[in-house]
């Protein structure tokens, strides 16, 4: 039932390391009550698992927050991923926000930018704010999904601007929105200023509901230049399956 505040900058330096540059995990259960915020100015970081990474985690009745500010920095990862960001929650709320601006990815990645918003329970808020971004290296540049199961809720808004991607090896931009028995997932974004070259694909979205779930994806997308992209510059999927029992089973796609 406790409260408990982090707050973490690294400013002006830089990071060589052989697994990850900057690591922040987090978590709260039963009652308790946890702020956390890490912001990395002006730096360079060189790793061989994931750049930069944040993780939390929710349980019972607790409340987490949990923020991370990347602005301007260079990164080079021969790992996993350059940025990586998730939030669990099996109970409770937890509100997690990132902000990416004016960030360099390089390098030999899984993915550039990966966030993961995942609720069996309780609810999830997740705001994701990338501007001036460039990446290159990564089989997937930037890697979105809102996943929610077991009665879970997740709201996930995300706004790109000003984005360059190229030589992705699966896509520039994949953005899902996944629910499973009874969730609710809503998954918003605005993209516009996208550069999408020479990947698999260039922008791809996707909406999956399964058993009695609702998966909402809305999508804006302006000034998208994709060029010389193998797949499809936009590939746009909506599923909906299973066998709902007592509520219906909906995915639904605005683009």
């Amino acid at each position: 039932g406790g409260t408990s505040s982090t707050y973490l900058t690294f400013s002006n330096g830089s990071i060589v390391a052989g697994n990850h540059g900057v690591d922040v995990t987090s978590s709260a259960s039963g009652t308790s009550s946890a702020s956390v915020y890490a912001g990395i100015y002006d730096s360079v970081i060189t790793a061989g698992g994931s750049g930069v990474e944040m993780s939390g985690t929710s349980a019972g009745g607790a409340t987490l927050n949990q923020s991370l500010t990347v602005d301007p920095t260079t990164i080079h990862s021969d790992g996993h991923y350059g940025i990586y960001v998730h939030a669990a929650v099996s109970g409770g709320t937890f509100t997690q926000n990132l902000t990416v601006d004016d960030v360099t990815l390089s390098g030999t990645m899984d993915g550039g930018l990966t966030v993961l918003g995942k609720a069996t329970g309780g609810h999830l808020f997740q705001n994701i704010d990338v501007n001036d971004f460039s990446v290159s290296g990564a089989d997937v540049a930037i890697g979105i999904v809102a996943y929610g199961a077991h009665g879970g809720k997740v709201d996930q808004t995300v706004g790109l601007t000003d984005i360059h991607a190229d030589g992705a090896g699966f896509s520039s931009i994949a953005l899902s929105s996944v629910g499973y028995t009874g969730a609710v997932v809503q998954q918003r974004a605005n993209l516009s200023d996208i550069a999408a070259s020479h990947a698999g694909a260039g922008l791809i979205l996707e909406a999956y509901a399964y058993t009695g779930a609702t998966a909402t994806q809305s999508v804006y997308v302006s000034n998208l230049m994709a060029d010389d992209d193998g797949a499809s510059g936009v590939e746009a999927t909506a599923r909906s399956l299973g066998t709902a029992s007592g509520a219906p089973t909906i995915a639904a796609q605005y683009v």
